[in-house]
């Protein structure tokens, strides 16, 4: 059984296999390198770590992570989903998170005494959890356009700032370290999640009202006044009379009141302070949430409120996401900003490992093939330099081999990337899959003739699969 550190009873610290989690400092390592974990899945991971190898139920982890407000089970399965892929855990065969067949999860990690120390690896900086290195490189410009617009926002005068990439491309480490030059407690956080169905309305709004409802007690009464639609959303924030008076007072009111009534409370806000409002993975968003967006952007300029929104230009454009249109409507009444970010070009892939590893002159033809093989996306590319630092402290020929530019030495592929790809390649449908399968066997270039013999096609229907997989970035 894990044991808390010592004069923190609720915090948890532990060792399983090569990680190590240290909930007080918010932090997860794999051979004490860094393993990038959405919060709600460092969550989760904390919760079933508790008491390992004991069955959590679905609600109870609903309960500790989200206080089962505004969340279904399908949220719950897709951050499971997130935290197998950072853990390289296989669902069908675990070693560290065991599905229990409709009743939830438990961690099944073999648990050891937590290291003293964790040195870092020779010859290369570790990575923080913001990483400055990855940041910058090639971001300079993206991040001097963010703080212009929150010098804005702080004046009185509202933004709406769009941050537009590929998966992996750095969206969410540029905006952190835009954060982490701020004031403490300034920006809150809402994520909108990938479902299947129905999702419920303004859940990544309500998760940052949450937040700031933590921060902020005094908030809760000012939204009994000015924002009663949304209080009644966050029952555990008034007592069972009032939420019996509140029911009584709002019954049949209309779903457009809750977006006067976010004006009014951030009006009410943004008097005293200004507000930074961050929501992420915008192309996952329901309706409710981009209907507020759209009034902010439409509304009068002068409040003290800036709004930055991440998404995944691709994909909203291949499935016709309702924010492609508005996003073009917007940008033609020129209501919003926009930050597009591109993958590193060689000569960044350069400059970032030198920032990682600076005592080592990396001649072109590495850099090249590392660029190559990551397509230059910040996230593969800071993937597999950590696997190559570690292999590196391993065995002490394995560096020498990489930059003396063999191609016979091949790059490697992090465990918790491929997690990710095996993830994203499980939610094909079965014939898109199979079709993937084949074509991974002709190589990077193949003709579609002979793809289609292996699978039973005909060659134009696999050059439409191909193309709208290429379409959503696949």
């Amino acid at each position: 059984m894990a044991q808390p550190v010592s004069g923190a009873s609720a915090t948890l610290r532990m060792r399983f296999d090569a990680f190590e989690l240290d909930e007080a400092d918010a932090r997860l390592t794999r051979d004490g390198q860094p393993v990038s974990l959405p919060p709600r899945a460092f969550g989760v991971l904390c919760a079933l770590a508790r008491t390992p190898g004991q069955l959590m139920t679905k609600n109870a982890l609903l309960d500790a992570v989200w206080g089962h407000q505004h969340v279904s089970e399908s949220v719950l399965k897709t951050t499971i989903s997130e935290l197998r892929a950072a853990l390289a855990d296989d669902a069908k065969n675990p070693r560290y998170i065991e599905t229990a067949s409709r009743f939830g999860y438990r961690f099944i990690g073999a648990v050891v005494a937590p290291r003293a120390e964790t040195a870092p690896l020779p010859q290369a900086r570790p990575v923080a959890r913001i990483s400055p290195e990855l940041s910058m490189v090639g971001r300079r410009a993206a991040l001097a356009r963010l703080h212009e617009a929150w010098r804005k926002a702080q004046a009185g005068e509202r933004q709406l700032l769009f941050v537009a990439g590929e998966a992996g491309v750095g969206k969410t480490t540029l905006i952190e370290s835009f954060i982490h030059d701020l004031a403490p407690d300034v920006a809150m956080f809402g994520r909108c999640v990938e479902h299947f169905g129905t999702s419920e309305p303004y859940l990544p709004l309500l998760e940052a009202l949450k937040e700031l409802c933590r921060r902020h007690p005094d908030v809760a009464a000012t939204m009994r006044s000015v924002a009663p639609t949304w209080l009644i959303q966050m029952p555990w924030l008034i007592n069972e009379a009032d939420r019996a008076a509140l029911h009584r007072e709002l019954a049949g009111t209309h779903q457009d009141r809750m977006v006067r009534e976010m004006r009014e409370l951030m009006d009410s806000y943004t008097q005293t302070r200004p507000m930074l409002f961050v929501l992420e993975d915008l192309h996952w968003s329901d309706l409710g949430t981009l209907r507020m967006m759209e009034h902010f952007a439409r509304r009068p300029r002068e409040v003290r409120l800036m709004w930055v929104a991440s998404f995944r230009l691709t994909q909203v454009i291949a499935e016709n996401h309702p924010l492609r249109e508005l996003r073009q409507e917007l940008r033609l009444h020129r209501l919003c900003d926009e930050i597009l970010l591109d993958p590193f070009s060689e000569s960044e892939v350069g400059a970032y490992l030198q920032t990682r590893i600076p005592d080592t002159p990396f001649p072109e033809g590495f850099i090249r093939r590392l660029h190559q093989h990551t397509d230059g996306l910040p996230l593969f590319v800071a993937n597999v330099t950590d696997t190559l630092v570690a292999q590196a402290a391993i065995d002490s020929t394995a560096k020498d081999k990489w930059l003396q530019g063999s191609t016979d030495v091949p790059l490697p592929v992090p465990d918790s990337l491929a997690g990710v790809i095996e993830n994203q390649i499980g939610r094909l449908p079965a014939e898109a899959q199979a079709l993937l399968e084949a074509a991974s066997v002709c190589g990077m270039d193949f003709r579609a003739g002979v793809v289609a013999a292996m699978i039973g096609r005909d060659a134009e229907w696999v050059s439409e699969r191909c193309d709208d997989l290429v379409r959503r970035q696949i």
